[in-house]
């Protein structure tokens, strides 16, 4: 990803199957790229905090979200047929999981915290390994579109 790089449009990375390598300018400062498989921006670019999970590369095995993290964007987990563990702790600040997020992916179980209030349409989509989605007993969610 080039320095002058700010923003990813929404479904930039829809049936990317086989990207498993990515690398940012070391001058980009609008993304992040944690342990060389999850990519990370901002919500507000004034804002040095990178809050939204955009991209996991698609041979990644297992992810534990920061605490900080407020939206998995759409496509992120997409294709990631090797994923088989997604941490997110309970104090999270996630609120939002877009459309396609998990699609696709091979894990068996995720815990979705009391801070989520919104989870879009097909989320979980041929999740076939998906046994068990445990939600937080406060949950905020509005609807759960499995």
């Amino acid at each position: 990803m080039p320095a002058n790089l700010k923003e990813l449009k929404e479904e930039w990375c829809y049936d990317v199957e086989q990207l498993t390598k990515m690398t940012i300018s070391p001058l980009n400062n609008h993304f992040i790229l944690k342990d060389d498989k999850v990519l990370f921006g901002k919500s507000d670019e004034k804002n040095d905090e990178f809050d939204i999970l955009l991209f996991a590369c698609r041979d990644i095995e297992k992810v534990s979200l920061p605490s900080n993290i407020k939206i998995i964007s759409s496509n992120a987990f997409n294709y990631c047929k090797k994923l088989t563990k997604v941490e997110i702790p309970p104090n999270s600040n996630l609120q939002t999981i877009e459309k396609n997020a998990f699609r696709f992916s091979a894990f068996r179980s995720i815990f979705i915290p009391s801070s989520v209030f919104k989870i879009d349409e097909y989320t979980f989509y041929d999740c076939n390994g998906l046994l068990i989605i445990e939600i937080s007993e406060d949950s905020k969610l509005e609807s759960f579109p499995f």
